[in-house]
């Protein structure tokens, strides 16, 4: 379970969930993105790829929002 968060093409962080969550229920886990990643962006793509050799985890639900201070 090891695999990496990508904004736009962009590394955004590298995961390694291997017996991080060894347990049967969800598990939400928020990552902040830079300003710079986003800025002047009306649309991002968000990809996770594993690592060589790894797998991703189980990926249910992404949501994106904004920081009360971006308003």
């Amino acid at each position: 379970k090891k695999f990496d968060i990508y904004i736009d093409d962009q590394k955004l962080t590298t995961l390694d969930n291997t017996s991080k969550w060894n347990q049967s229920r969800f598990i939400i886990e928020e990552y902040a993105i830079p300003e710079a990643m986003i800025k002047n962006k009306d649309k991002i793509k968000v990809k996770f790829q594993s690592t060589e050799g790894a797998s991703t985890s189980p990926i249910y639900y992404v949501r994106l929002l904004k920081s009360a201070s971006a308003n």
